[in-house]
């Protein structure tokens, strides 16, 4: 979703006009100056580069269209009217002074030269200005080149220099090129919007060619040109004084609205846009209206001066505020959801049958410790009793290297769950902790492996990497050290059981057949819940009670966690899901992981990710999981039809496109979902591995469609040139 960023009409609309000193000591700004501006005081700068390159768009674009902004189109209307009737005055009266035998044929010839060339070069660069929005963004480079070679010509063609250059006579009536001069660094100032450096530049370079080539050529009376000199180097001198105020004042109003969007955008806003485009979501549309309102309110008590009315705008903001936490914090029911049309339209049915509830459309598609502490005393995994002892080492890669392939333990031992989940509850301590027995354990987690199906994808091997992705993501973070052990009791379990008795099948299949499970849970993600169910329904198994030596509320905590963060990974609910979160750790930015229900959200989200989590592997991983995620859709397509009934979008092996089914999936679903992820977790580690292994794979599957089109393109062209060699040869 695209945030519109903060704006501040008194100075994008009026930052020029602002600037004089009355103007500037009336609205009071010296009150608001910034002791400590960041800027070089020699040459006004800000010391980075990015406040420079936000001032220049401030100044010189529109911030919606980004079209020249209206200030800088009037400058460009002042700038050019002056130049084109200071060109055609030059012009005609070096005809005249020609005509009264006062200017030499040569001497005419070089001013309209120069003239027509200063001409051009001044129309090519408002044409480019005006249709390339980039080379907006360059025009006080522009302007300066135009400037300086205008203040060349008029240095330079002085007749008191040319005659020395060319040996024509020299006549004291002549143009008065040194007025031009002056003229010249006053629209400087004005279409470079007093910025000092440049005018500090054309200014002093300017004074010092004029005293140079006057005293060394002219042949005048050093004394007459001193005299001139001095007069307009006075002039310039007051014009870079005044320039400098101007543009000091200019960043001072600039850096108080950057502070001002900093601070509101730290509360409310969200700086980057991590939505996803053309999926419109009705809760992020109050939330973006909030702050509409909100901003306007804040430039209504700028200006505002009775304090009761200050109360009120005060008293609406805070309104305005619980207003949105309210939204953040699950105060819709439901949240209706839009999709573009600009979504390609198979990508469209693919998220609508899988990522969006069937409501949601609208007739279009105790405390022992934390682990961290935990983590100083981690001993030694004896795996030689479970007789596989090179898996020791294999394991120990488990949450640490991000592309583990459980592939490998289950090829080697036949199992992945109960090898996994026994390696991690004695390296954690955690059976110890939770007086967990190792039988009781060993059992359990049996039962759960053997409760899987032996599905292409949706099986223990799944799960087992579930849990890993998971735990890389917790020992990475700061999300490690606000756990327990009976927090990662629950990860383990809830990252292993949450798609334990997967049929193969999509909610929409079993609710459009109207299966058990379906009829079971009404409707209402019935594999999410049937999950959850199986979960605990494995520990009524004699031996199998893994919790029941936890405490009444350990136990609740525990079953509350588990089920909330299994739920959560019910995609149909992933834009609900998506925004909520984003809502709260980006925009709101008040989730508190000491907290235990917003440790439910990060823990839930963070299974959420890890549940689609090969879509960020290395590329083989990634392409294995794919192929067998796609046989399994492809085999509820295949029932689908044995049924009569419309296959599923992207489950008909005869038709599917896989590379543009993976493009869709991961532009539209995955790498939002990891954005707001990696940016909430605010690691490096996150951002360089996962991210950026995501948008390879991506960047993958977009160089497979075009590799296909070129085939498909060149056994076309071999056709047409099979045909016309054959037409040849008939004729």
């Amino acid at each position: 979703m695209k945030v519109s960023r903060i704006k501040i009409p008194e100075l994008e609309n009026s930052i020029v006009s602002n600037t004089k000193s009355a103007n500037y000591q009336i609205n009071n700004h010296e009150k608001y100056e910034n002791k400590t501006l960041p800027v070089n005081l020699n040459i006004l700068k800000f010391v980075q580069n990015k406040h420079n390159e936000r001032l220049i768009k401030v100044l010189y674009q529109d911030s919606e269209t980004e079209a020249p902004s209206q200030e800088f189109k009037a400058n460009l209307i002042y700038f050019y009217v002056f130049t084109l009737i200071y060109i055609l005055s030059l012009g005609v009266f070096a005809v005249l002074l020609h005509n009264s035998e006062y200017l030499s044929t040569k001497h005419l010839q070089i001013h309209m030269i120069c003239l027509v060339i200063i001409g051009i070069l001044s129309i090519i660069m408002l044409i480019f200005i005006l249709r390339s929005k980039k080379i907006i963004l360059k025009s006080r480079n522009i302007f300066l080149v135009i400037v300086s070679c205008m203040n060349f010509y008029l240095i330079l063609a002085d007749e008191r220099i040319l005659h020395q250059l060319t040996g024509e006579k020299y006549h004291d009536n002549r143009l008065p090129l040194s007025i031009g001069l002056v003229c010249n660094i006053v629209m400087a100032r004005i279409v470079l919007f007093d910025y000092f450096l440049y005018v500090f530049i054309l200014g002093i370079s300017s004074c010092v060619m004029f005293l140079t080539t006057q005293l060394a050529l002219s042949g005048y009376s050093i004394y007459a040109t001193l005299a001139e000199v001095t007069v307009i180097s006075l002039f310039v001198v007051l014009q870079i004084i005044e320039c400098y105020r101007a543009d000091y004042r200019i960043k001072q109003m600039f850096w108080r609205q950057e502070q001002e969007v900093v601070e509101v955008g730290s509360k409310t806003s969200l700086k980057e846009p991590y939505g996803v485009p053309g999926v419109n979501i009705e809760s992020e549309n109050v939330l973006m209206r909030c702050d509409n309102i909100a901003s306007n309110l804040k430039q209504i008590s700028r200006v505002v001066i009775y304090k009761d009315v200050k109360k009120l705008l005060k008293k609406s903001l805070s309104d305005i505020d619980q207003i949105k936490r309210k939204v953040a914090h699950g105060g819709f029911e439901t949240s209706r959801i839009e999709l573009s049309q600009a979504i390609d339209y198979e990508d469209r049915e693919f998220i609508t049958q899988n990522f969006m509830e069937l409501n949601s459309v609208r007739n279009t598609l105790h405390h022992q410790g934390t682990l961290s502490e935990l983590s100083d005393r981690v001993r030694a995994f004896p795996f030689s009793r479970y007789g596989v002892n090179e898996l020791e080492s294999v394991l120990s890669s488990l949450g640490k290297n991000w592309s583990f392939d459980i592939f490998f333990i289950y090829d080697t031992t036949g199992h992945s769950i109960s090898i996994v989940s026994k390696y991690l509850l004695q390296k954690w301590s955690i059976a110890e902790n939770s007086m967990i027995s190792e039988d009781t354990a060993t059992r359990y987690f049996e039962e759960l492996e053997n409760a899987y199906y032996s599905n292409p994808y949706h099986n223990a091997c799944h799960a087992s990497d579930v849990l890993h992705s998971l735990l890389y993501f917790i020992l990475n973070t700061d999300i490690l050290k606000n756990l327990v052990p009976l927090n990662l009791l629950a990860v383990v379990l809830a990252a292993l059981g949450h798609d334990v008795g997967h049929p193969g099948l999509t909610n929409r299949f079993l609710v459009n057949n109207r299966d058990r499970l379906a009829i079971q849970y009404n409707d209402s993600s019935v594999l999410e819940n049937m999950h959850c169910s199986t979960t605990f329904s494995l520990m009524n198994k004699p031996g199998c009670n893994l919790l029941e030596s936890l405490s009444q509320s350990d136990w609740v905590n525990c079953r509350k966690l588990i089920i909330e963060m299994i739920l959560e990974t019910d995609m149909s609910k992933h834009f609900e899901v998506l925004a909520k979160f984003k809502t709260r750790a980006i925009i709101l930015s008040d989730l508190n992981i000491t907290d235990n229900e917003d440790k439910c959200t990060i823990l839930a989200m963070g299974l959420k990710c890890a549940d689609i989590a090969h879509s960020a592997k290395d590329t083989n991983l990634h392409v294995k999981w794919t192929k067998l995620v796609s046989e399994e859709f492809f085999a509820q397509g295949d029932l689908e039809k044995q049924k009569q009934q419309s296959v599923s979008m992207y489950c008909d092996r005869e038709t599917t496109d896989l590379p543009k089914s993976q493009v869709g999936f991961l532009k539209n679903i995955c790498i939002p979902l990891y954005e707001v992820w990696a940016k909430h977790l605010d690691s490096e580690l996150i951002n360089s591995i996962p991210l950026n292994l995501l948008k390879n794979n991506m960047a993958y599957w977009e160089n497979m469609i075009k590799k296909r089109k070129g085939t498909v393109i060149a056994k076309i062209q071999d056709t047409w040139r099979d045909e016309a060699k054959r037409r040849q040869s008939e004729y």
